[in-house]
């Protein structure tokens, strides 16, 4: 009788024990198109470009470049990028818009930002457009830039510069 009790048991925990889901990791969307990569801190950094007009006369582009790990989605953003070739000072994000090119990177933890950072302004923080063309809608561009952390929440190890030299990427805006 005590083994069948026991077998008995055994399947009922079983059964009621649910088995968690695996974790969705982040990942490139379909609106993700081309390559990005500079050296992050002196180590090498890839990312996926997602670009997109930031204007509905399509004159200047958001350029968001973001990189996927296990932990943490990298996200290194330039707005109001002139869709003209030329080299263009970055300096931190104003609201409202002025006009002027900007950027901030982010830390993500999945739904929020783990750790906050805005262009050191002096540094020579900059952005070039090498090329668009309107048929393809196809950016090309580099950048240097150095990020300071503003605020971090639930990275504690954040480190409190970033430096992204000899930066490059090719994206396609949508």
């Amino acid at each position: 009788m005590k083994p069948r009790f026991y077998a008995l048991l055994i399947c009922i925990v079983f059964i009621a024990c649910k088995k968690e889901p695996a974790p969705v990791l982040p990942g490139p969307s379909a609106n993700h198109w081309g390559v990005a990569d500079a050296l992050q801190n002196g180590i090498p950094w890839k990312a996926n470009p997602l670009c997109s007009w930031q204007d509905s006369i399509e004159h200047t582009a958001f350029i968001h470049l973001d990189s996927f790990s296990t932990r943490w989605t990298e996200i290194l953003s330039f707005s109001e990028v002139p869709c003209i070739p030329g080299t263009y000072e970055i300096r931190p994000s104003t609201w409202p818009e002025d006009g002027i090119p900007s950027a901030y990177f982010h830390y993500w933890n999945y739904d929020f930002a783990a750790a906050t950072y805005t262009p050191l302004e002096g540094s020579g923080n900059r952005l070039v457009v090498e090329s668009y063309d309107p048929v393809s809608r196809e950016i090309k561009g580099l950048f240097d830039v150095v990020m300071v952390l503003q605020q971090w929440q639930g990275y504690p190890e954040a480190p409190d510069t970033i430096r992204f030299i000899n930066g490059k990427f090719h994206g396609r805006l949508y």
